[in-house]
């Protein structure tokens, strides 16, 4: 298995959909999590950023990769970057 396997479903258009209306129904609060955790910090830089606690940042995240159907930071990151290519800032 390849480094780029793991990324398939995403590249292919399998999980498109889901991850286009799990982006949408982020609440503003996950949407700042996962612009941070994107951007290449941890939950915990994320939390100690939002002045939040690292166990709260940890949950939005989870429900940002349950909402979206991605199981990972890095399939979040490539979803955002390259198949949306939008900033959440």
């Amino acid at each position: 298995m390849g480094p780029w396997d793991a990324c398939s479903p995403v590249l292919d258009g399998r999980l498109l959909p889901r991850a286009r209306h799990g982006l949408a129904s982020l609440t503003p609060r996950e949407r700042e999590v996962l612009r941070i955790v994107v951007s290449g910090l941890s939950a915990k830089e994320a939390a100690e950023t939002l002045g939040i606690s690292t166990r709260t940042a940890e949950l939005h995240l989870s429900r940002v990769r349950d909402k979206m159907g991605l199981r990972n930071v890095v399939l979040l990151a490539l979803y955002v970057a390259v198949i949306e290519g939008v900033a959440l800032g």
